[in-house]
């Protein structure tokens, strides 16, 4: 009998592998493209960010000139992760495997520091109550957007850890783990009899891995041809 707080041990179930969608275009974004279309004006009125499937920057972008510039100027930095990470995301998306929608750090700054007096940071991590407040009172008169950027790395990790929250109780199949126990029939016998009790799921297991990417682009982890998923059962249930 296990004494104290039990402890557990991981069973693998596997999923089998997504099949490939054909209502998916795959067709990588090229590199030299996103540059021509980054060369002023057209990289001011955000066409590279169209061109590579991010409309909302695309948008913010067109009205507010590249983030008054110093968004189209990091971008011809970063554009090779950029175009990486977006074909990387439509590879996923076309085996049905879409990545989770992380909020990233490094757009929160980009936003936050020409115009988050506007609250675009808030509108970018879906806090649009804030936005609107920030932007009537220039972000409460410039003090708390200086505050910000601080609590930003903090503000970022909050939201994410709620669309993993939500993402693990969406996607994590149901599955069971059958156990064996002793059950008697009468008093003076007992029978073994096979019993299915249903395992818990691990909170940091399952199919989807954060990858190490600046973008924190979520991944299915292959193992021997099918997808993995990780439960626990405890020992009470050996």
């Amino acid at each position: 009998m296990a004494s104290g707080t039990d402890q557990v041990r991981e069973a693998r179930v596997e999923i089998p592998p997504a099949k490939q969608s054909s209502t998916v275009d795959v067709t990588e974004k090229g590199l030299c493209t996103a540059y021509i279309l980054w060369i002023p004006p057209l990289g001011l009125l955000g066409l590279h960010q169209f061109y590579l499937g991010r409309r909302g920057w695309g948008v913010t972008y067109l009205f507010t000139l590249g983030l008054l510039g110093v968004g189209w100027l990091y971008d011809v930095i970063r554009m090779p992760r950029l175009v990486s990470v977006v074909n990387k995301d439509n590879t996923d998306k076309a085996y049905g495997h879409p990545p989770l929608p992380l909020k990233h750090l490094e757009d929160a700054y980009l936003l936050c520091i020409p115009l988050g007096w506007l609250g675009l940071h808030y509108f970018y991590l879906k806090k649009p109550g804030w936005g609107w407040f920030y932007s009537l009172t220039f972000g409460v008169f410039f003090i708390g957007w200086l505050i910000d950027l601080f609590r930003l790395p903090s503000m970022v990790e909050t939201v994410n850890e709620s669309i993993l929250t939500e993402s693990l109780e969406l996607y994590q199949p149901t599955a069971y783990a059958s156990k064996t126990t002793q059950t008697p029939n009468n008093p003076n016998d007992s029978i073994s009899t096979p019993v299915t009790k249903r395992a818990s799921v691990h909170p940091k297991a399952g199919p989807y891995e954060t990858a190490p990417s600046t973008y924190g682009s979520v991944l299915m982890t292959d193992q021997d041809g099918g997808y993995t998923n990780s439960l626990v059962t405890t020992d009470n249930e050996r």
